[in-house]
C-alpha cells in the first residue's frame, strides 16, 4: 500500500519530531513526494528496535511537516504530517489594446502564461546507528533544507532478564565401605650422641648425656654480654704517694696512707700534726709572716665576723711585741688607738666617707691634758705651687650626706662654684632642675617650680641664680614669692625642706 502527497512550489519549513520532541529543522521547496511504501518486514535481530511508517496526513498549507512516534522507543511507528502547499501566484494581465472608434464591444484578451514551475525537494534516507540501551530514538538532517536526507538512531533492547535456575537432580545412594588395609611394620627410633635411649628402638626411653654435651656462649642467651661487664684479672689498680699498695685482680689489694711528719693516725681517723699544720678551730700562734691571697676578685681577704650580737670584746687588736696596743677595732666598730694616717701618691684622701648604711667617724687628736690644745691636720705638706682639696661629708651620686662641726667653726678661704668649668646656663621654664649651686638662667619664662638638689632636698640650702633674661617667678609651685629678675642682679634663693619652699632674696 502507497500514498503518493503532491506539494506545489513553495519553501516550507518541516519540523521532524518525536513525540513532539523537536529533532531537526528542515525546508522543502517545490514538490515533495513522501512514500510509505512498506516492503516486507525483516527478521528481527536480537536485542534491535524496530521502526515501522504509520500515518501521512495532508496538512494545511503553511503548516509545518510533522513526525511523531505513536510506538515505543524499542519498536517505533512513525506518523508524518505533510502541509500542503500553496496556491501560486495568478499570471499578469496582457496589454490593453489601444482605442479604436466606438463600434461593438471586442473580445476578452488570452490568459497570460502560466509561471515557470519549481525543482522538487527530494528526501533520502541517511545512516542507521544503533544507540545505547534506554536512550530515546533520534532523526536528524544531514542534508539541506530542500535535500533532506535523515539519518536515524535506533536504541539498542535492553538485556533480559536472567532464566530461573533448574531444579537439583536426586542425590545417588552412598556406595559400601572398602576392606580394611594390612597393618604396617613397626616404627624404629634411632638417636645419636648426646641423646641416650635406653629402651629399645620400637619402644624408647630418651635421655641427654651432660658428660658427651657441649654449648657456646653465643648460644646462652646474654651470657656473652654478662662476660663482657665482668673486670678481668689482668686489670690493675695504680697508685701514687702518698698511697701504696695496688697491683692486679688477681687477688685482694690493700691500699695504705704513707702519712709522713705531718699526718698520723688514731684509730680510724687521720690526725694532722699541729705543730706543721694550725687547727682551724684552735687559736694558733704563727711565728713567721703569713700571705692571705683573696684566690679571686670577688673574695674578701681578711674578714672577722663576732661571735654574736652582744660581741664585747674587740673584733681587731694590732699590738706591740712588748704588749702594748696600737690600735684595735671594737665590737661595734669604734676604732681606737695612736693612728698617725698617711696616704702616700693619692691626690684625694677621703677620711668619713660613708659608702653604705650610717656610722659615725671619730678623729681626734693626741694629748687629753686640760688646757692642752689639740690640732687635727688635713691637707698639709702639699709642695710649693700646689693645690690642696678637702672634701668633708662628700656622697657618692645619688645619696645625701651631713657634715655637722660642733663649737665654735672658723673656714677661711671658702670658694662656692657650679664646677670647675664654671657656673652652667639654663633656660627659664615652668620647672627647672639646678645641679649646682650657682647657674645662670636665661630666658622669659615664668619659673613656677625648682627642683631642689641633693642634699638641698634633705637638709635646706641655698642657690645662687643669676638672671640673664627678665623672668618672674609665680607661687604656682615650690615657690613662696612673686619675683621680678634683674639681668646680672644675683637672685639667692633659700629652700626649706619643712616646707618645701624656695624663698627669693628679692
Amino acid at each position: 500500500m502507497s500514498s503518493i502527497v503532491y506539494v506545489p512550489t513553495t519553501e516550507t519549513v518541516v519540523t521532524v519530531t518525536e513525540t513532539s520532541t523537536a529533532v531537526n529543522t528542515s525546508t522543502i521547496t517545490n514538490e515533495v513526494v513522501v512514500s510509505n511504501n512498506q516492503g516486507p518486514q525483516g527478521i528481527p535481530g536480537e536485542n534491535t528496535a524496530l521502526v515501522a511508517v504509520g500515518t501521512t496526513t495532508t496538512l494545511g498549507a503553511g503548516a509545518s511537516a510533522t513526525v511523531s512516534n505513536v510506538g515505543t522507543a524499542t519498536s517505533a511507528i512513525l506518523n508524518f504530517g505533510i502541509p500542503q502547499g500553496i496556491q501560486g501566484a495568478t499570471g499578469s494581465t496582457g496589454a490593453t489594446g489601444s482605442t479604436g472608434a466606438t463600434g461593438a464591444t471586442g473580445a476578452t484578451g488570452a490568459k497570460g502564461d502560466k509561471g515557470d514551475t519549481g525543482n522538487a525537494a527530494t528526501i533520502a534516507a541517511g545512516t542507521t546507528t544503533t544507540t545505547a540501551a534506554g536512550t530515546s530514538a533520534t532523526v536528524s538532517n544531514s542534508g539541506t533544507s530542500s535535500a533532506a536526507i535523515f539519518d536515524f538512531g535506533i536504541p539498542q533492547g535492553a538485556k533480559g532478564d536472567q532464566g530461573i535456575q533448574g531444579i537439583q537432580g536426586i542425590q545417588g545412594a552412598t556406595g559400601s565401605t572398602g576392606a580394611t588395609g594390612a597393618t604396617g611394620s613397626s616404627g624404629v627410633i634411632a638417636v645419636t650422641a648426646p641423646i641416650t635411649n635406653s629402651g629399645t628402638s620400637t619402644s624408647a626411653t630418651i635421655g641427654i648425656d651432660q658428660t658427651g654435651l657441649t654449648i657456646t656462649e653465643s648460644q646462652v642467651t646474654n651470657l656473652v654480654t654478662d662476660l663482657d661487664g665482668k673486670v678481668p684479672t689482668s686489670r690493675t689498680i695504680s697508685t701514687t704517694a702518698p698511697i701504696a699498695g695496688g697491683g692486679d685482680l688477681s687477688a685482694n689489694r690493700t691500699l695504705s696512707l704513707n702519712t709522713g711528719s705531718s699526718l698520723t693516725t688514731s684509730g680510724s681517723n687521720l690526725v694532722v700534726d699541729s705543730t706543721v699544720v694550725p687547727y682551724l678551730a684552735t687559736a694558733n700562734t704563727f711565728t713567721t709572716a703569713q700571705i692571705i691571697q683573696t684566690g679571686a676578685d670577688t673574695n674578701t681577704g681578711l674578714l672577722v665576723t663576732g661571735n654574736s650580737a652582744t660581741q664585747s670584746a674587740v673584733l681587731l687588736r694590732v699590738q706591740q711585741s712588748g704588749g702594748t696596743t696600737l690600735f684595735s677595732v671594737s665590737a661595734g666598730g669604734t676604732l681606737t688607738g695612736n693612728l698617725n694616717l698617711q696616704v702616700v701618691n693619692a691626690a684625694t684622701v677621703n677620711i668619713g666617707t660613708s659608702v653604705t648604711g650610717s656610722g659615725t667617724t671619730l678623729i681626734q687628736s693626741a694629748g687629753t691634758v686640760s688646757g692642752s690644745t689639740k690640732t687635727i691636720n688635713f691637707g698639709t705638706g702639699g709642695l710649693s705651687g700646689s693645690t690642696t682639696a678637702i672634701a668633708i661629708g662628700s656622697a657618692t651620686s645619688g645619696a645625701t650626706s651631713r657634715t655637722t662641726l660642733n663649737g665654735e667653726t672658723r673656714v677661711t678661704g671658702v670658694m662656692s662654684q657650679g664646677t670647675t668649668a664654671g657656673a652652667p646656663t639654663v633656660a627659664s621654664a615652668t620647672t627647672i632642675a639646678p645641679a649646682t649651686n650657682i647657674l645662670f638662667v636665661s630666658g622669659t619664662t615664668s619659673i613656677a617650680t625648682i627642683t631642689a638638689p641633693a642634699p638641698i632636698a634633705t637638709f635646706g640650702g641655698q642657690i645662687t641664680i643669676i638672671p640673664t633674661g627678665i623672668f618672674t617667678t609665680t607661687t604656682a609651685g615650690n615657690i613662696a614669692l612673686v619675683s621680678t629678675a634683674v639681668v646680672s642682679k644675683a637672685l639667692i634663693m633659700t629652700y626649706d625642706p619643712i616646707t618645701t619652699k624656695w624663698y627669693p632674696s628679692y
